[in-house]
């Protein structure tokens, strides 16, 4: 539990799932990763964070690590990423949320 610094209120901080991991390290970072040749998934990490959170007041650096994040960064950094990477570099980028009757369709 995490406490409020202002009211002392109790609240839950949600972190990352394991399906927004899994997509921004198994997807994201690995696309970077192949298309730019990048030796380790940290290298293409860092370089992904850091051109995704370019403005001065962001706190996401290089190195950040996922577990730091909740849910909605993790998220906003996610979009950012695919949009960076299908945009600027023409990297094609699988949808992450792929359409549950198709995905049930290509499993029967």
């Amino acid at each position: 539990m995490t406490c409020c610094p202002h009211c002392g209120a109790e609240f839950e901080l949600k972190r990352p799932t394991k399906d927004q991991r899994g997509f921004w390290y198994g997807v994201l970072v690995e696309a970077l990763m192949q298309d730019h040749g990048y030796a380790t998934k940290l290298e293409a990490h860092d370089a992904l964070v850091r051109a995704v959170c370019t403005l001065p007041w962001e706190t996401l650096r290089p190195s950040t690590s996922d577990a730091e994040m909740t849910r909605e960064e993790m998220s906003d950094l996610i979009e950012r990423a695919c949009a960076y990477l299908v945009v600027d570099l023409g990297i094609r980028v699988p949808d992450p949320q792929p359409d549950p009757v198709r995905r049930l369709e290509q499993a029967s």
